[in-house]
């Protein structure tokens, strides 16, 4: 199993102060104001909860809690508990007390203008008296406690008294309380309490058990003017005085002793999530929890499946379940989904989904439901522990079905898995599933997937064979759809019929459990539920209810849950929930209470006691509620509701100039749309700044009547202007020039919204080229001329979205989602004919067609900045700005290392300390804090970095700079390497390089002093995935902090993590499996780690590492070479008591030298090979030394000498003490490759040689040539010289006279003397060496010096005192011998000077 590629690594900056217009000296927008804006705008459509249901009153709960909600344009917020704060010792004198949102003071405002509802929240135009907001509310931090007041006293024993906290209106409820008669409260006023007040706890009577089930009427279904809460007892309790006493002072948390306190879990907005498609239709239709994974699945709509982790909002997996085989102009709604554990790792989903008319589009009750389902089964296998694989989800298979898709359900009994529906006779269906393990599977549907398959349906058939066409057109289908079957793993049994239940209209839904050996269920119409249990082949029906407008069930154990719609008597639509618990019994079952809930979106049933529902109160405020019923207090039972979270303002109340569209275009031109109907211009380093003034550059002289919600860029191929075209709510356009922001155009001619422009350049455009195509969302297509800005005319729309324009000359195609199409004539300007998907799939497959897609960007693939692709889901998703990493630091590195003026070089360093402003966290070192304003000139900045990459976006809300870094491990990770990337890039300024490198280190080694005990290091995983993927300046960061991760692991986890990835080693894998990605992440993580801890590794495992990184470092075909490169560079000295070191240096020389086209990979290994020989020739210069002179002497073939050759220049340039002892070895080696003998070799590696020595005497003094006897003469470290005649390639003879290490020789003009220096002896020789008539009666020996013996010809001594101290580096660089005449030698030591006669 491969593991995914690291998707590159975006980072979405938002900026809060352009999320609205403010006035002078009003506050500006925060983190938490735009997440929470969001939240509040977007309709909710699910509820998941974790953490909750079961738990005891009055004891602590130790699980992880959390909720996430599901809107309905696909985005997903998380919530989890805030920080824990210290707890004291509670005195006789309390300290915590609850502040009252309402007694903070806010401005006053007029009333807005009514207007229709738009997509947004916003209103639909501009309104004549622009309102304000309460800008000014401060987020209030309660301590999360039951706010249950009470005092020790006796009556408390007796009974508890209740206790109401007047959070919003305390003078208007008291007011009620004290002016209605007890007796004129209703049990929903006893027992349904508003959410907004708090907790209320009341005594309620015991239900007699025989009484029979009815539902309750009158009183408790009329809609009241107060919110009720969720849970209420079905009789109406005994009120006392004491009851009803007056509570002690409400600021005071004193819970009593006697009383049960509610376990206090307030939870505050963490994470917006955006999978990669959202946007209207794309809402959140189901989701569901695995607990013990932390990780949350989500089912869209449009049949995006997408997992992901609570903890950060990150995806772990993701499948989008393509439409099958068009049979019709049916369309897949996804609807359910349904989950079966198979094990700790493994779960089953069943996904579910209606197949309707697009003209039957529903999403609720009101109508029929569709009587066709589509099943898909799904296969989960979570992710393994220390990162070794990611969750994966895997489709084994999918299959049609009769009967709604609420009515399908799959259960696992003692015979196996079952998929039980209905049909449209109301028949219960059974059929059996078998899975197939993958080995059996000729072909998967995984494999498949992004492989484009031919359309059996748009086969060309000759008109001649006409009318057989539809029946060839069938076959082909149905033979596609069994070979897409068996290409499954997923078997279906044979259906069987067990039976048929009696119902007044048809099954909305069905739910069911296996227990006790036996299925049971319950399935309901939209006013009968009917429970059934399934045993020994034969269905039974237990009992049926009749209830009114039944929206949902849920079934547990011994009791279920029923959720009806509540209708008002003055209105015609739904404005409420009745939710009703049922006791199972032997007989019928037993209504245990009921109540209703008004104001609601999305409900979740969690236990018997509990449930939790997203509601908007009577505030306004959508707030998210707990309610829990204690049955266990005086045999009576007790109620809590309580406010988990609560919005900081109304969802509607929108301030009168908000933002409404983003345009991205550069770092320093980011056009924003309000909605005011004007576009402004500003930049990233202004939006970041956070300082109360003006952001924007220019503003638009005239707006558009609605506010803008979309904005595009065309440009003029004549005039090459650039202009923005934006988009009203109204259905305006309007087009601004983008120099000077003045309105050029402006119509109004669509219904609805601007949602796309399309700029036609191509040739084949034809008459619409120069033109730009205006799609609103209904479809409608508005056509102008760009340059003159002249309006042609208007395409209309269809019923169904437009997916497709294709033009070719005068013909217009445009296909839509409802398998229709439509051909018009650009000149004609008519219809020419309507047709369907296929027909039109047949003729653009004819050619010449241009496919102008919809969800292209504006943008050329090369900016660095783009808007997110779900801008238009919220507050915070318009505010946000997503930057390319990758693409942004090679923009800074060529613009910061070219020779560019200082105007361009400073904008650029402008634009990336913004940037810097924003990842930094500032609070955590005063020091580092100081080092960034000061020296790096980096500002603190109202925004905030969130993460994302091309699979999702997450933004989270921060409390204080240390909430960053305790998130989780992997936004750890990705924050510091963004910010250690960004942070190298400035240090190319090598001004800032030394305290740029200060901040590095601080933020790669010392967050977890400065963050504390909440601290979550970076993951070792993740940035070993960021290292394969991504460019080298990411590599880079990521390398540094994987390092900075290894060395703060302990011992025992350092083992651990090897023990779990060594396995997985390249050398360990089958041959398929060999280059796969988690084998490369295995040889990564364990090759690193045993450099950094080599002490701790086992034999076997360094053995196996030695040999993947051999087997990755000899395969030329490997895409993983440079990783190979890498840890040979860093752990030569290891790796080579395990494998052949010889070769793999060989190896490594090879890859460094390689300039053939056809051999350079596209890692281009060889500048990281270059670095890796001069690292180990450093390091082990020996067996380099052995192997490099072997080499040159004894080549494979010419080639190769000739890039030993090619090395041993690059060495002598780079790194020249490397090769200063081992020098007699190497020039021996160099004479030897030209030996005249072999005129093929020698003429190879003439040129080679020749520059190896020009650089060799250019370098090393102890080395001189002379030209016209091809002589060189070549010191050793033992103070001998070796005269070498290059004509016949032999060694002539030896000069030893120097007892001490040699500085230097040189020829004389004439070739006939040479004179050596010892600086260790202080004294120069001079030596003959010019032929003579001796040398041909003893060959290879020196000739005479005029003297018996071996002395040299002259000795002369000199002394330069401390000038002659020196090493060996500063030999080659200060001592040098001149001639400036054929017998005299000047000697330059340093600032010294010294003249001989030779």
């Amino acid at each position: 199993m491969n593991i995914a590629p690291a998707p590159s690594l975006l980072v979405p900056l938002t900026f809060p102060t352009c999320a609205q217009i403010r006035d002078p000296g009003e506050p500006s927008s925060d983190a938490n104001y735009v997440l929470d804006i969001s939240c509040s705008t977007e309709h909710s459509t699910s509820l998941v909860t974790w953490g909750y249901g079961q738990a005891v009153l009055g004891v602590q709960d130790s699980r992880t809690k959390g909720a996430a909600i599901g809107g309905e344009h696909g985005s997903i917020y998380i919530f989890h508990p805030p920080p824990v704060t210290p707890s004291h010792t509670r005195t006789s004198t309390p300290s915590i007390q609850l502040v009252d949102p309402a007694g903070i003071s806010r401005p006053t405002s007029p009333a807005s203008h009514s207007r229709r509802p738009s997509r947004s929240g916003l209103p639909a135009s501009r309104s004549a008296s622009p309102s304000s907001l309460y800008f000014n509310q401060t987020f209030l931090n309660i301590s999360p406690r039951a706010r249950i007041v009470s005092g020790v006293s006796k009556e408390q024993v007796e009974a508890p008294k209740n206790y109401v906290d007047y959070e919003d209106e305390p003078d208007k409820l008291k007011g009620m309380l004290k002016s209605r008669s007890l007796r004129d409260r209703t049990i929903a006023d006893t027992l349904l309490p508003s959410f907004d007040k708090g907790v209320v706890i009341e005594k309620s009577l015991p239900q007699s058990a025989s009484s029979p089930p009815s539902i309750p009427s009158g009183s408790f279904l009329k809609r009241k003017d107060e919110a009720k809460s969720l849970l209420s007892a079905m009789n109406s309790p005994t009120i006392s005085s004491k009851s009803m006493s007056s509570p002690p002072s409400p600021h005071v948390l004193i819970p009593s002793p006697l009383e049960p306190t509610l376990p206090s879990h307030n939870l505050s907005l963490k994470c917006h999530v955006f999978p990669p498609h959202c946007g209207p239709g794309h809402a959140i239709s189901d989701m569901w929890m695995f607990e013990e994974s932390n990780l949350l699945l989500a089912l869209q709509e449009t049949g995006d499946i997408s997992l992901f982790r609570v903890q950060d909002g990150t995806r772990a997996a993701f499948v989008h379940l393509n439409e099958p085989v068009p049979k019709s102009t049916a369309k897949s709604v996804w609807k359910h989904l349904r989950v079966i554990d198979l094990g700790e790792k493994i779960k089953l989903i069943l996904a579910c989904a209606a197949l309707c008319e697009h003209s039957q589009y529903e999403d609720d009750n009101e109508h029929e439901p569709a009587q066709e389902s589509r099943l898909v089964l799904l296969e989960l296998i979570v992710s393994e522990e220390q990162g070794l694989s990611e969750s994966k989800l895997e489709v084994l298979g999918e299959w049609h079905s009769e009967g709604p898709a609420q009515c399908a359900n799959i259960y696992k009994d003692n015979t196996g898995l079952n998929f039980l529906h209905t049909d449209r006779e109301n028949c219960i269906n059974i059929q059996s599933i078998r899975i197939l393990p993958s080995f059996e599977v000729h072909f998967s549907i995984i494999s498949n997937q992004g492989v484009k398959q031919p359309n059996p349906v748009s086969l060309a058939i000759t008109n001649a064979f006409k009318a057989t066409k539809n029946k060839s057109t069938e076959d082909i289908t149905l033979e596609a759809e069994k070979q897409k079957e068996k290409a499954s793993r997923l078997h279906l049994g044979d259906e069987h019929d067990v039976g048929a239940l009696m119902s007044s209209g048809p099954f909305l839904g069905l739910r069911s459990r296996f227990a006790l050996g036996k299925l049971w269920g319950l399935v309901w119409s939209s006013s009968e539920l009917t429970a059934f249990d399934y045993q020994g082949n034969s269905i039974r029906v237990l009992f049926t209810l009749t209830l009114s407008r039944i929206k949902d069930v849920s079934i547990e154990d011994n009791h279920f849950v029923v959720i009806c719609a509540v209708r008002s008597s003055s209105i015609s639509q739904e404005n409420g929930i009745n939710f009703m618990l049922w006791m199972l019994t032997t007989t019928r079952p037993r209504l245990v209470r009921s109540s209703t809930v008004e104001g609601y979106e999305a409900l979740r049933c969690l236990s018997m006691t509990e449930a939790m529902c997203i509601r908007t109160g009577k505030t306004g405020r959508k707030e998210l509620v707990l309610v829990n019923e204690d049955s266990g207090i005086s045999n009576g039972a007790t109620v809590y509701s309580r406010s988990l979270w609560k919005a900081l303002m109304k969802g509607s109340h929108a301030h009168s100039n908000r933002l409404t569209s983003i345009l991205p275009l550069e770092l320093n031109q980011i056009i924003l749309g309000y909605s005011d109907g004007r576009i402004r211009l500003s930049s990233l380093s202004k939006l970041a700044e956070k300082a109360n003034k003006s952001i924007f550059e220019k503003t638009s002289d005239f707006p558009l009547d609605g506010f803008i919600c979309s904005l595009h860029l065309v440009r003029n191929d004549r005039t090459k202007e650039r202009f923005v075209v934006g988009g009203g709510d109204d259905g305006s356009i309007g087009t601004w020039s983008l120099d000077s922001l003045k309105l050029c155009a402006r119509w109004t001619v669509f219904l609805t919204p601007l949602v796309r422009v399309i700029q036609l350049q191509n040739e084949k455009a034809g008459p619409l080229r120069g033109c730009a195509l205006c799609v609103s969302e209904d479809g409608t297509i508005a056509v102008f001329v760009i340059d003159g800005f002249q309006f042609l005319y208007l395409i209309p729309g269809s019923s169904a979205p437009l997916v497709r324009v294709c033009i070719n000359g005068d013909d217009l195609l445009l296909v839509y989602s409802d398998g229709c199409a439509r051909l018009w004539g650009v000149r004609t300007r008519e219809l020419w004919r309507s047709t369907t998907g296929e027909k039109a799939e047949e003729l653009i497959n004819q050619g010449g067609w241009i496919d102008l897609s919809l969800n292209a960007k504006d943008l050329p693939p090369s900016t660095s900045i783009s808007a997110l692709p779900s801008y238009h889901t919220g507050l915070d998703s318009l505010c946000t700005i997503s930057l390319n990493l990758e693409r942004f630091l090679k923009y800074i590195s060529i613009t910061v290392k070219s020779v560019a003026n200082e105007k361009t070089q400073g904008s650029s360093i402008t634009q990336l300390r913004a940037i810097l402003s924003i990842v930094l966290t500032p609070g955590l070192s005063h020091d580092v804090d100081e080092i960034c304003e000061i020296k790096l000139g980096i500002q603190p900045s109202s925004g905030f970095a969130g993460y994302g990459c091309y699979s999702s976006t997450s933004l989270f809300h921060q409390e204080n700079p240390r909430d960053a870094w305790c998130i989780s491990p992997k936004i750890s990770a990705a924050r510091a390497l963004v910010l250690v990337a960004l942070l190298k890039a400035l240090a190319l300024r090598e001004e800032l390089y030394e305290d740029c490198q200060t901040v590095i280190t601080f933020y790669s080694t010392s967050l977890a002093q400065a963050v504390g005990t909440s601290f979550q290091p970076p993951d070792i995983s993740f940035l070993s995935r960021q290292w394969f993927e991504s460019s080298n300046e990411i590599k880079q960061a990521a390398r540094l902090l994987f390092d900075a991760g290894v060395t703060r692991l302990s011992d025992e986890e350092n083992m651990s993590l090897v023990d779990a990835w060594q396995h997985h080693l390249p050398c360990l894998q089958p041959t398929a499996d060999k280059e796969s990605a988690r084998a490369a992440l295995a040889l990564f993580v364990c090759g690193f780690m045993a450099i950094e801890k080599y002490s701790l590794m086992s034999t076997s495992s360094l053995v196996d590492i030695s040999k993947s990184i051999a087997l990755y470092l000899h395969d030329e075909q490997s895409p993983h070479r440079s990783l190979a490169i890498d840890l040979c560079s860093r752990g030569f000295h290891i790796w080579q008591h395990y494998v052949d070191a010889m070769e793999t240096l060989r190896a490594l020389c090879s890859l460094a030298t390689n300039s053939r086209k056809e051999n350079i990979s596209a890692q281009n290994a060889g500048p990281q090979a270059r670095l890796a020989v001069l690292q180990i020739a450093s390091s082990n210069t020996p067996l380099f030394m052995t192997t490099l002179t072997l080499d040159i002497l004894n080549p494979r073939n010419l080639d190769h000498r000739k890039s030993i050759m090619q090395l041993v220049a690059f060495l002598i340039r780079k790194r020249p003490l490397v090769l200063y002892h081992n020098l007699p070895r190497l020039m021996e080696a160099v004479v030897k490759s030209l030996d005249p003998n072999s005129t093929s070799s020698r003429d190879a590696v003439l040129d080679t040689a020749t520059e190896i020595l020009g650089h060799v005497v250019k370098t090393f003094p102890t080395v001189d040539f002379h030209m016209a006897t091809q002589r060189l003469a070549v010191g050793t470290s033992e103070g001998a010289f070796i005269m070498y005649d290059l004509k016949t390639a032999t060694q002539l003879y030896v000069l030893e006279a120097h007892k001490k290490r040699p500085a230097a020789c040189s020829f004389s003009p004439d070739g006939r003397r040479l004179v050596t220096v010892s600086l260790e002896e202080c004294a120069v020789l001079v030596w003959k060496v010019g032929s003579s008539f001796t040398n041909f009666f003893n060959p290879g020996a020196p000739p005479r010096q005029g003297h018996g013996g071996s002395q040299p010809f002259k000795t002369l001594a000199f002394n330069v005192g401390d000038e002659a101290n020196m090493t060996i580096a500063a030999t080659l660089e200060w001592v040098r011998f001149e001639w400036p005449a054929d017998r005299s030698v000047k000697l330059r030591i340093r600032e010294s000077t010294l003249t001989f006669s030779t």
